[in-house]
């Protein structure tokens, strides 16, 4: 699964955001997944430190919107995406929008905002949108005041 999803990365299809500590620069969190057309295809998150996975899910959120991705699939719904407003779908809903997300086509990155680590496994996101939904904004500027207050 590692060589594949490097190659995966290498051609430009996967993709993981990353969070890590100011001080340390330690690796607390994150997740992965594909990009494909306009849209991200979520695949795992884990958290070495308490909600460092939704930190991860919210810059992966604010990112898709600045890009204009239609479609995140997270695959499990779970309390993490009670913020952002996710629903169930039936199957043919998502085979539709599937369809037209991938006929779509998105650049994850811009140029200069990819970081590999020394083993060349993983990338993370630097780019921050302008501006964000208001909703989104005030939930990513109160998760990010909790997380100031705890560290």
């Amino acid at each position: 699964i590692i060589s594949l999803y490097k190659e995966l990365h290498r051609m430009g299809y996967a993709h993981s955001v990353e969070v890590y500590t100011r001080k340390d620069h330690e690796l607390v969190g994150g997740l992965y997944g594909l990009s494909l057309g306009s849209a991200f295809f979520g695949e795992s998150m884990f958290s070495r430190v308490s909600n460092a996975s939704k930190l991860a899910l919210t810059g992966l959120v604010a990112h898709l919107w600045h890009k204009e991705y239609s479609l995140l699939d997270i695959q499990f719904p779970n309390d993490h995406f009670d913020q952002f407003g996710y629903r169930v779908i039936s199957n043919d809903a998502y085979q539709e929008l599937l369809e037209e997300a991938l006929k779509n086509p998105r650049q994850f990155y811009d140029s200069g905002t990819v970081s590999e680590t020394a083993s060349g496994a993983s990338s993370s996101m630097t780019s921050t949108p302008s501006s964000l939904p208001s909703a989104l904004d005030e939930t990513v500027s109160a998760f990010l005041q909790s997380m100031t207050q705890t560290s």
